[in-house]
């Protein structure tokens, strides 16, 4: 009931309609069934609805009226034991979403701040995560690592050219310092020549 549940930010909380298998957050086939029994029970009791989005195919489920949110108590109590989390929970099914529509282009996958958040959420909240989310999560904690990885390899690259740089300065120093030497002993060898001759003509 929470995935059908979009929770307020200063305003009244209000349903949200989802598809069928977002409800589905295990990979095992008891996990189905036991969805697909729940639902069909709110279903019965008139609690929810059920449609077809025309695009796609696929089964829809919505809060028959939002009375029901604001007056399940339970259900009220779920949703202000964790708000927070529950928004960020929301921000992060609609984003493995788009991703998903995208073809699951990188440039939709969550970075910095938005990653960091959703990967908290998702380490202490595992059994709300369903398949396309948690695969939404792993691509884009592995884009940042790869991203990590490039600055890294520039980073090296940049120390390598540096310490190449300093090392060459060094060489040239070497060699200037050694050029300088010699020019000096050759002025000392010109002056004592110089010295002798004016002792040899006197």
């Amino acid at each position: 009931m929470l995935r059908l549940t979009q929770p307020g930010e200063g305003t009244e909380d209000t349903r949200r309609r989802a598809r069928k298998r977002e409800l589905v957050t295990g990979t095992d086939e008891q996990h189905t069934k036991a969805v697909e029994e729940v639902l069909q029970q709110l279903a019965d009791a008139r609690l929810v609805t059920t449609s077809r989005d025309m695009a796609s195919g696929e089964e829809l489920i919505d809060v028959a009226h939002e009375a029901l949110i604001r007056g399940w108590v339970r259900l009220r109590g779920w949703i202000e034991e964790d708000r927070a989390a529950l928004r960020v929970h929301r921000q992060l099914t609609v984003a493995a979403d788009e991703w998903e529509q995208n073809n699951r282009d990188q440039s939709y996958l969550y970075r910095g701040a938005h990653l960091a958040q959703a990967e908290e959420w998702a380490e202490t909240h595992p059994s709300d995560l369903n398949e396309l989310e948690g695969a939404f999560v792993e691509a884009s904690r592995a884009a940042a690592e790869a991203v990590e990885r490039e600055k890294e390899a520039a980073r090296q690259r940049e120390l390598a050219q540096a310490q190449s740089l300093a090392e060459a300065e060094r060489q040239r120093a070497e060699v200037q310092t050694r050029a300088s030497w010699r020019l000096r002993w050759l002025a000392a060898g010109l002056a004592l020549v110089f010295l002798l001759a004016v002792g040899a003509a006197g």
